[in-house]
């Protein structure tokens, strides 16, 4: 992929507690409304069986949504939760991504699915994922966060570019590959 257009990405340390965090907002609940997100990621050593949080509007028992690199497998993840309490759903990528290497990470819930796809080295890796889950998703007060505020354990290490969160549109396949071009 282009990710030569990426040195300016933001470098979080998960040890340094770094984060950005945006305080709640209704403006940044989902709800019943559809909301897509797309990102740059580049994990640094990550334990096995860490997760840690890339993107996300969650807390303890606040849970709305949220996208995170998991040490076990090295997957990228993708939950959403009606309760607020636990997932209800989770969406996890069937390719590995190993830390030290660029991925364009997007996805979306269209109100009846939640959708993922990920892209490295020129291309889409993989098809499509999806999995029902007709929501709403839970309107929660947790702030909307890069990394994770809470949590020292959930917080992400490395590089995070161009992140975009949209709420009440998705936008089309060709504007991901946009933006996975101009990345």
């Amino acid at each position: 992929g282009p990710t030569n257009n990426l040195p300016d990405a933001s470098h979080y340390v998960a040890a340094s507690s770094q984060f950005l965090s945006v305080a709640d907002s209704t403006y940044l609940q989902p709800r019943n409304q559809k909301f897509a997100f797309a990102f740059w990621a580049n994990p640094d050593g990550v334990a096995a069986a860490s997760t840690r949080m890339a993107m996300a509007k969650r807390a303890a028992n606040n849970i709305e949504w949220s996208v995170y690199h998991n040490g076990t497998g090295n997957t990228w993840n993708f939950e959403a939760s009606s309760s607020g309490t636990a997932a209800s759903r989770t969406l996890t990528s069937v390719a590995t991504y190993a830390t030290g290497s660029w991925a364009f990470v997007c996805g979306w819930w269209d109100g009846q699915t939640l959708n993922f796809r990920i892209y490295k080295a020129g291309a889409a890796v993989e098809a499509l994922r999806s999995l029902a889950f007709t929501g709403p998703v839970f309107a929660g007060t947790a702030p909307f966060t890069i990394s994770n505020n809470k949590v020292s354990t959930f917080r992400f290490s490395g590089d995070i570019s161009n992140a975009y969160y949209w709420i009440g549109t998705i936008p089309t396949p060709a504007m991901f590959d946009w933006l996975y071009n101009q990345g």
